[in-house]
Parts: structure tokens; C-alpha cells; sequence
């Protein structure tokens, strides 16, 4: 499973990251909204894993643009 966990916490992220690596599965890291973004229209993940306020893109409007733009939509865990 490939997993993208995107949170402005360094230390999140790389308890996250441990989590998902350990349970055998990829985990793909950003510290903004607009990298997100931009990954989500080049690559297809399995789980998207998304802090609430995350800089440059707050958590509501990443779940709006990814209503409109994907069709396939990955399942979304959101931090706060």
C-alpha cells in the first residue's frame, strides 16, 4: 500500500512514518498543502493521512479540490 502522510510536524511525520514502514507499506512525506496537491495529480495513493491545518492549503479545501479533481479518490485520515 502506498501511503501519503502530509503534516508540518517533523515529529508526526516520522512517527507516521515508522507506523506505516513497520506494517510493510511505502510512505510518501510533505510538510505543505501544495505539495500534496501537486503529488496527488501525479500519483495514485492508496490512503492519504492529512493534518488539519496544514501550511500553504488548510485540510478543508484539499478535501474540496480532491472531491472535484480525482475521480478515483483515496480514503483520507485527518489530523489535528
Amino acid at each position: 500500500m502506498k501511503v501519503v502522510i502530509a503534516d508540518d510536524d517533523a515529529g508526526v511525520v516520522a512517527h507516521l512514518t515508522t507506523i506505516v514502514e513497520e506494517l510493510g507499506h511505502d510512505a510518501i512525506c510533505y510538510t505543505n498543502g501544495s505539495a500534496l496537491m501537486h503529488s496527488l495529480t501525479r500519483e495514485t495513493f492508496d490512503l492519504v493521512i492529512v493534518d488539519w491545518n496544514i501550511p500553504s492549503k488548510s485540510e478543508p479545501s484539499i478535501l474540496k479540490w480532491m472531491e472535484t479533481k480525482q475521480h478515483d479518490r483515496p480514503p483520507v485520515i485527518m489530523l489535528t
